[in-house]
């Protein structure tokens, strides 16, 4: 488009990070994934030396910015959005929605190497998909969500939002909801002996999880938050997201198995919507992934898209088989229990852990 110019930029200079701020305050697509904040949060996390942030500009004013770094995907060097498996949304953040302009920067990206793009919303595929035989995609996870007014718990059926009032009220004065709690330490400690964790799904069993989770508190104090249920004045389950514009995203959630009959996990969903809705959130995204409480919760769902651009057909064929087969193995739960099961036992006797997605599982 005239006048439209892409840039590259190597280091984080003051009109780069003013430019950055002001898009992402007028941006109807920023979350907090394409902000500033969490590119530093990974920066710090992830120890991030070299870095590549390329812009779209138009008469001096920044209209797209995607910052990538360089890392290796299933054994092939990649530009790739910061984050790894810790991104639940891409990275880019763009002014408005417009096919020239994804079109433009796709285009100049794809003359410095092999793409791993994740977590694409599926409008922006469709002009670079359709025009180039390079580029491909591929369903990554989907994102089930709430549109909270007028009543978040419109969904559940009478049985279950009765069963969940009752439990509650049951338990009520042995319970305790904390909004905003300032206790990474709680989560972390609460992860490792969680249900998940049994099943070897801890989120914060490695030093980067669980600095990950300390940095987003530190860094993104007004966007993140923590939220813990307790009985008894002991934590029986944790929840982390991101608030931002009238929305909300889930992240993080895990539970203490021996509090299951208590129904954790929805008393604290029905203290968290109920909280939102009264500090004015319209929007709620679940954490990647489908369950059976999202579904009893939501009917809606987005669906996002993993983008690969590559001109090696062996590269391509390569990408598209480990994509399949990590895909047969996580739909099916005896092969995926043994994967765990290998997972830790090669990370307790060789002390490196296995990777998917660029990132550390």
């Amino acid at each position: 488009m005239k006048n439209q110019k892409v840039k590259l930029y190597n280091k984080l200079d003051k009109d780069l990070i003013t430019q950055w701020k002001l898009l992402w305050n007028h941006s109807e697509f920023a979350h907090p994934f394409n902000s500033l904040e969490w590119f530093k949060v990974c920066l710090e996390v992830f120890k991030i030396g070299k870095f590549f942030i390329f812009t779209l500009e138009r008469q001096k004013e920044v209209e797209a910015i995607f910052p990538l770094v360089s890392i290796s995907h299933y054994g092939v060097r990649v530009f790739a959005s910061p984050g790894g498996k810790y991104l639940d949304k891409s990275t880019l953040l763009v002014k408005k929605r417009g096919n020239k302009t994804v079109s433009i920067l796709f285009d100049t990206l794809s003359r410095y190497g092999n793409l791993y793009l994740a977590e694409l919303d599926e409008y922006m595929l469709d002009p670079i998909v359709k025009n180039s035989d390079n580029f491909f995609a591929l369903r990554s996870g989907v994102t089930p969500y709430i549109v909270i007014n007028p009543n978040p718990l419109r969904f559940l059926s009478k049985k279950q939002k009765s069963k969940i009032l009752n439990r509650y009220k049951r338990f009520e004065n042995d319970l305790k909801y904390e909004h905003d709690s300032k206790k990474p330490h709680t989560v972390i400690n609460l992860d490792l002996i969680s249900s998940k964790a049994q099943k070897g799904k801890a989120t914060f069993s490695d030093k980067y999880s669980q600095l990950l989770l300390k940095k987003c508190k530190k860094l993104m104090p007004e966007n993140f938050l923590i939220h813990l249920l307790s009985y008894k004045n002991n934590p029986i389950i944790y929840a982390a997201g991101f608030v931002w514009k009238k929305n909300y995203l889930g992240v993080w959630t895990a539970y203490h198995p021996d509090f299951k009959h208590l129904l954790p996990g929805k008393i604290l969903l029905y203290k968290l919507l109920n909280k939102l809705q009264s500090d004015g959130v319209e929007n709620f995204w679940f954490g990647r992934g489908d369950s059976t409480l999202k579904k009893e919760f939501t009917p809606y769902k987005d669906q996002q898209y993993d983008l690969y651009f590559t001109k090696n057909k062996f590269i391509k064929y390569w990408w598209k088989s480990l994509y399949y087969l990590k895909k047969f193995v996580l739909e099916h739960e005896n092969y995926y229990a043994f994967y765990l099961r290998l997972k830790r036992y090669i990370t307790r006797s060789h002390g490196f852990n296995l990777k998917i997605k660029g990132a550390l599982l």
